[in-house]
């Protein structure tokens, strides 16, 4: 259990970036963030060439920013300013398809919308 591990709060709302986001008993390990800039890197890992790299700031689900903005593999076309899923670790190069990239964290969808019934988490 992650909570027995320390570093998870119990607290409803509470973000621990490398651990998910914890909202009254369960853990979401896909995350919400917010497209703050690109990057351009001429120099990088040859599966990383063609591959286009996008400052995100990690959000909550009440849009309030969190942690420090960080460099995500974009895998699904997202543009400035729009609201993305992304995953981190592990999974961030998995969602690549068969090739392993190196990387930290991957958008993995564009985010149209979001309706969060709060009652069901209780």
């Amino acid at each position: 259990d992650r909570r027995e591990r320390g570093n998870l709060n119990s607290e409803p709302g509470i973000r621990n970036p490398e651990l998910g986001t914890y909202i009254n008993g369960r853990v979401f390990l896909m995350y919400l963030g917010k497209v703050i800039g690109r990057v351009v890197a001429t120099q990088k890992d040859e599966n990383l060439i063609s591959a286009k790299l996008l400052m995100i700031q990690p959000v909550d689900f009440d849009m309030k920013e969190y942690g420090k903005p960080m460099v995500a593999l974009d895998n699904v076309g997202a543009g400035a300013a729009e609201l993305v899923m992304w995953v981190g670790g592990r999974e961030a190069g998995m969602s690549f398809g068969p090739r392993l990239v190196p990387v930290d964290a991957g958008i993995i969808g564009i985010v149209d919308d979001i309706y969060l019934d709060e009652s069901s988490l209780r």
